[in-house]
Formats: C-alpha cells, structure tokens, sequence
C-alpha cells in the first residue's frame, strides 16, 4: 500500500535523475535519429548533389581524355587533375556536413553529453526467465504492432509515393543530361523527405512514451526518498548532535528570557559546540 512506503508515489528528485543518466538509464529514439538524419541528406540532396555530380563528371571527362601514354602531356595535365580533385572534395563536404551535424546535435541532445559514460553489465542481475518475461510481456507486444503499424504506414507511402512518381522518374531517367540529374535529385530529395518526416512524426510519439514510462520507473517510495535525504544532509549522528544542541540552546534563550543574543550565550556553552561542529562537518 502506499502508507508504509512500499509504493512508489513521488517524483524522481534531480539526484536520482543524474544518478539514472550516469547508469545509461536514457531515454533514446532510433526513429527520432533516422528520421532526422534522412531529412538532412535531404537537404543536403538538394542543395549539393547537381554540383557535386558536375564536379565529378568534370572530374572523369579529363581523366578520359588525357593522354597518359604521351609523358609530357600528362604531366602538364597533373595540375588540371588535381584542381579538379579539390573541386569534387569541395562539393563533397557541404554533402556530408549536414548529416554529420544532424546525428551530431540528435545524440548530444538525447544522451545529455558528448561522451556518455560506458556501462558494464551486471550478469547477476541477467536472468533467461527475465528475458522471456519480457518477450511477452505487454510492453514487447505494443512495442511489436507499434513497429508493424509504423513500417506499414512506411510502404503505403512509398508506394503511393511511387505510383503517382513512377512516370516523372523514368522521363528523368531517360535523359542523359545534367538536367535529367537534377530531376533525379529533386525526386530522391522528395522521397527522402517523405519518409524522414513520416519517421520523425513516430519518433516523437517513441520519445514521447519512452520518456512518460522513464518517468514512472524513477518514481521513489518513502523509504527511497528518506535514505536519499539522509545521505545528503550528513551523518545521522551529526544530525543528533545539532537536534540536541539546537532544543539546548532555545532552553536556554527561554529561560533568560528570550535574549539570544546575549555574551554568555554566543560565546560559551553550546553555541560554541554548535560551531564547532558545523566546522567539523563542513571539513
């Protein structure tokens, strides 16, 4: 019941929620994380393939019509070459800068740190009767359709997607120009982002149920919540000590009527103890 205490009934205190994130005890979306990540390459689709597939077309064409056989005239072609590299690898890190920084800000931004610390597994507590509870238990089956309605609502859409696409895609498909690569690339930056909004839309419901259920776990009982203000205020002896000193010194203001600031008081007797046990603690 939840008068003896057995029952959690109070909300995690920030000591139990720091001391629940340095345990690995995190809340954390692969959706959320995918879905992020492909609507970046998305953007970065859009932004940066036409130039880099130029780039490296430019990039081929010389390399095709040196003459490699003719020594002195490959050598005056070393330079166009290697400018043209530098080009492509250009063109190449607005490509990869954007999902970099995308998976980037998503991990630090779940994980609470650059670098989380490692967990080690306690197999003490690694039990084959623990494991298959949880297979069926009801949090793995609404896990289980949630994944299933999830994909499913997936390929409708890229099915969808592709049946009212399939005919712009092939036109594109058929035309061997730079033009035809930059329909391809605004078609494949439509479909990434379809799907990285689909995904981000689940993630989120994902994250918003992961953190509502890491919220009950870290709820504390009486007991939990008594041992844990007991550890941060000190000794249990120490705080027996002050209790004493504290009911002797108001006996004592009482029966000099109510003066605590008088000599005798602040410098003698136990305000003085007082002080230097709240020196000794502090040390």
């Amino acid at each position: 019941m939840a008068e003896d205490g057995s029952e959690p009934q109070f909300d995690a205190t920030p000591t139990r929620k720091e001391k629940a994130r340095n345990e690995g005890h995190l809340v954390k979306s692969s959706d959320l994380t995918i879905g992020i990540f492909l609507l970046s390459v998305a953007l970065s689709v859009s932004s940066q393939f036409p130039t880099c597939y130029q780039s490296f077309m430019e990039l081929i064409l010389l390399c095709w019509q040196t003459p490699w056989l003719n020594l002195t005239q490959a050598e005056e072609a070393y330079s166009s070459i290697f400018h043209a590299i530098l080009q492509c690898l250009s063109s190449l890190v607005p490509l990869l800068f954007y999902p970099f920084i995308a998976l980037t800000l998503v991990s630090w931004a779940q994980s609470g740190g650059w670098f989380p610390q490692r967990l080690i597994p306690d197999l003490n507590r690694v039990t084959p009767s623990t494991n298959f509870q949880k297979l069926g238990g009801f949090k793995s089956i609404g896990r289980g359709f949630f994944s299933f309605f999830k994909y499913l609502c997936l390929m409708s859409l890229a099915g969808c997607w592709w049946w009212e696409q399939q005919t712009l895609t092939l036109s594109w498909l058929a035309v061997n120009t730079s033009q035809g690569i930059g329909g391809l690339s605004q078609v494949l930056t439509e479909f990434l982002l379809l799907v990285g909004v689909v995904l981000v839309v689940f993630g989120v419901a994902d994250f918003g149920w992961q953190w509502w259920q890491h919220q009950i776990q870290l709820r504390m009982t009486t007991e939990e919540l008594r041992e844990e203000q007991k550890q941060l205020q000190g000794d249990p002896t120490t705080k027996g000590r002050r209790r004493t000193i504290y009911s002797q010194i108001t006996q004592s203001s009482e029966d000099h009527g109510s003066e605590r600031s008088s000599p005798h008081i602040a410098t003698t007797g136990p305000i003085q103890e007082l002080r230097e046990s709240s020196a000794t603690a502090s040390i």
